[in-house]
Parts: structure tokens; C-alpha cells; sequence
């Protein structure tokens, strides 16, 4: 009911093609920018790491697993570059989520500042929004169904299976970061760290269905950088390093196994004639 009919979409470019062009690599460029910032000369006197670690949680991982934000910023800047190609004016991918990118660029900036300045109830609000507008990108790309050239793969792609996996991750971590700042402690008498273990789970569960139905290897790597950093930062907590362990191997036992199935029945073993 939502998928676009390429086949009449129009073809030529207009001058709202090269303005939304423009536009995403402005709004990419801000939010590079801004981040930079805000960490360099922090808002409300503290960094995003300082606020995380004054509200430790059980789902925190270790401080590395946060490297990945250079990895997704520059798979956005590969991103920013490719659709701003002339050649790229009428990719009919490109413009379906042009204006959503941009729109989750605010959002990554207002997430920051909500953050950092300890409105964490208003935070979760935002990045939930987030990642929902990021859910929406991903299913206008289709990734893993629709058919992509190898530019549109590394640069159309990646890029947003990168961020959203990383996102779904971030995203139960603020929700985390909450529960403490508010004092929930044992919710429904379940004990923090089983509730821990149960977002592992869930996350597991999502990341499998990524694995099985759509093949997405960024996303599901994404998962298992971020449980191997919970597995680190929370090895004194058996429940949850054990379960972070475990559920970081069956991601990617399942993702190799996906991907050789995959394989088999893209080439089958023609048997050779008597």
C-alpha cells in the first residue's frame, strides 16, 4: 500500500531536486558540527558520556562501543556526497527519504541538547521520534529486498542500516538512563539487571529477523559491537554478561548461516550429467 510505482515516477530533474540535494548536506554538515561541539565545549557543563555515566545503567556498554558515531557520521558523509552527484538528481531512493534525513538530522541535534542538559524524560521522547523516522528511511530503501547497484548498497544503504541498528540500541539505552534518573528501581518486581537481560533478548529477536529476511550484515554487526561493549562494562553482573555473550554469538551464528544460505540458493550446485 506504501511502496512507490517507480515505473511512473517522473523522471527529469527539477529545482527541488537540487535543493533537496543541497539541503542534506547542509543538514549533514550541522550535524557532524554540532555534535563535534557539543562534546568539545560541552552543553549544561557536561558531555554526553558524563551524564551516561552519572546514570549508569545495566544496558550501558563500555565507553568504545561509542567509536561507532565516527563510523556512522562518515558512512552519512558518503551518503551526503553520492546524492548530491548529478547523476544522482532523480534517483527515485534518494528522494524519497531526502527530506526524512534531514528532518532525523534535528532530531539527532535535539536529542544531544535534551540529553546533555539532563531532560532525559523529554530525550526519550525525541529519540524514540528518531528512531521511528529512521524506520521510515529503512523501509522506503527496502533494504535487503529491493534491487540496488553496488553504489546504491555502500552509500544508499549501509549508511541507514548502520544508524538505525546503532539507534535501536541507543534507544533502549536513554530509555534505561530514565528508569534510573526517575527511580524505578525493581519495576513490577523484576530485578534491574533481568530487565537488562530481556532488552537483550528483544534486541536479539529484532536483529534476527534482520539476519533471516533481509541478509542486513550492517545492522546485525552493529548489535554485536554493542553487546560485546555490555559484555565488557557489565562483567561483574553475570546475568547480563552472560546473556550479552550468548545473544552476540546466536546474532552472528545466524547472520553466517543466513548469508551461506543466501549464497547456495543464489548459486546452486548444478550436478553434472552421467
Amino acid at each position: 500500500m506504501f511502496a512507490r510505482n517507480e515505473s511512473t515516477a517522473p523522471a527529469h530533474s527539477t529545482f527541488a531536486d537540487a535543493v533537496r540535494q543541497g539541503v542534506v548536506v547542509i543538514a549533514t554538515v550541522v550535524t557532524i558540527a554540532f555534535n563535534g561541539i557539543s562534546q568539545a565545549i560541552p552543553l549544561g557543563g557536561r558531555t554526553s558520556a558524563d551524564v551516561s555515566n552519572q546514570f549508569t545503567t545495566y544496558f550501558t556498554p563500555a565507553n568504545f562501543a561509542f567509536s561507532i558515531w565516527g563510523v556512522i557520521y562518515l558512512l552519512l558523509w558518503a551518503f551526503a556526497i553520492y546524492q548530491a552527484l548529478p547523476a544522482q538528481r532523480t534517483n527515485a531512493k534518494a528522494r524519497e527519504i531526502g527530506w526524512l534525513y534531514v528532518f532525523s538530522c534535528v532530531l539527532n541535534c535535539l536529542w544531544i541538547a535534551l540529553f546533555q542538559f539532563e531532560q532525559i524524560a523529554l530525550s526519550v521522547l525525541v529519540i524514540v521520534l528518531f528512531l521511528l523516522t529512521l524506520i521510515a528511511i529503512y523501509l522506503r530503501l527496502d533494504t535487503g529486498h529491493s534491487k540496488a547497484t553496488s553504489a546504491e548498497h555502500w552509500l544508499l544503504h549501509l549508511p541507514f542500516s548502520v544508524y538505525l541498528g546503532w539507534l535501536s540500541v541507543a534507544t533502549i539505552a536513554d530509555v534505561s538512563v530514565l528508569g534510573v534518573s526517575q527511580n524505578w528501581g525493581d519495576l513490577f518486581g523484576i530485578a534491574a539487571p533481568t530487565w537488562a537481560a530481556i532488552m537483550l533478548v528483544v534486541a536479539t529477536l529484532i536483529g534476527l529477523i534482520m539476519a533471516v529476511t533481509r541478509r542486513d550484515v550492517g545492522f546485525v554487526l552493529v548489535l554485536i559491537w554493542a553487546f560485546s561493549a555490555i559484555v565488557s562494562k557489565q562483567s561483574v553482573t553475570p546475568v547480563v554478561a552472560t546473556t550479552a555473550l550468548i545473544t552476540a554469538a546466536v546474532l552472528l551464528l545466524v547472520l553466517a548461516a543466513s548469508l551461506v544460505f543466501d549464497r547456495r540458493r543464489a548459486h546452486p550446485l548444478i550436478p553434472s550429467e552421467a
